[in-house]
This record gives structure tokens, C-alpha cells and sequence, in this order.
């Protein structure tokens, strides 16, 4: 029907403890962090779960895989994706 659907587009940032988030893309143009955060299992398609923020300085820790992650505000601004309900 020509219809293009949208990318989910809510910011791993928006979200507080004990959210899910899908992982739809990583918003970064520079190759060290897609990188990175691939190897961190963040990938399209990965689910991660914010186990605490820190509302001072806006980073999260999120668990990924079963593995626990600290991410700082500026790299959690970058993952967007589905907010899922539990």
C-alpha cells in the first residue's frame, strides 16, 4: 500500500528503572561507538532492561544479555528503540 512504517524512536534516556526497551537503532555516526556498543550486545533487536538511573547525571544501568552495563547519558541518548511492557 506504499506505506513506510515508522522506526520506534524512544531514547534509552527517557526511560527509567525497570523499563524494557527493544533496541530499534543506534543514532551515532561514529564508527568507535556503534562499535562499542555492539560488543556490548546493544544491537536492533536486543532487549535491555534499565536496572537504575542516576538522576544527577542521567546515566543508566541497564542489563543486556544477562549482563549488567553502565551507560553515560550522552551513549544512552543514542540507543532508541520500543518501550515494551513487562
Amino acid at each position: 500500500d506504499g506505506v513506510v512504517p515508522s522506526t520506534p524512536d524512544e531514547r534509552l534516556s527517557d526511560l527509567e528503572a525497570g523499563q524494557v526497551l527493544r533496541v530499534a537503532r543506534l543514532r551515532s555516526q561514529d564508527a568507535d561507538t556503534l562499535a562499542w556498543l555492539e560488543a556490548q550486545g546493544l544491537k536492533p533487536g536486543s532487549m535491555l532492561r534499565v536496572t537504575s538511573v542516576d538522576a544527577g547525571t542521567g546515566e543508566r544501568i541497564i542489563e543486556v544479555h544477562g549482563t549488567a552495563l553502565r551507560l553515560e547519558a550522552r551513549i544512552a541518548e543514542r540507543v532508541c528503540g520500543e518501550r515494551m511492557r513487562e
